[in-house]
């Protein structure tokens, strides 16, 4: 599976941001928590795979600190791989 990592959910500092993200449309029923929700939808990406799981990080500033937190986690970039 290919996760390509966007601008909607990013660490910054010690946690993680939804800031840059757009907010949910009226007319559906009503988000108690769009955080939790996001968050929520990455780890479902995350865990979903049963063989492997490739993150794409694209090359923007905004996500330097999500590449390297990610890095320091155990993901390999893939030149080591």
């Amino acid at each position: 599976m290919l996760l390509a990592w966007g601008t909607d959910f990013v660490r910054a500092g010690t946690g993680w941001s939804d800031s840059r993200a757009r907010r949910y449309r009226r007319g559906g029923p009503p988000v108690r928590d769009p955080w939790q929700l996001r968050a929520n939808a990455y780890r479902v990406l995350l865990t979903r795979a049963r063989d492997a799981t490739v993150v794409f990080v694209p090359l923007l500033s905004e996500l330097d600190e999500t590449y390297r937190y990610l890095v320091a986690s155990g993901f390999r970039p893939f030149e080591d791989v």
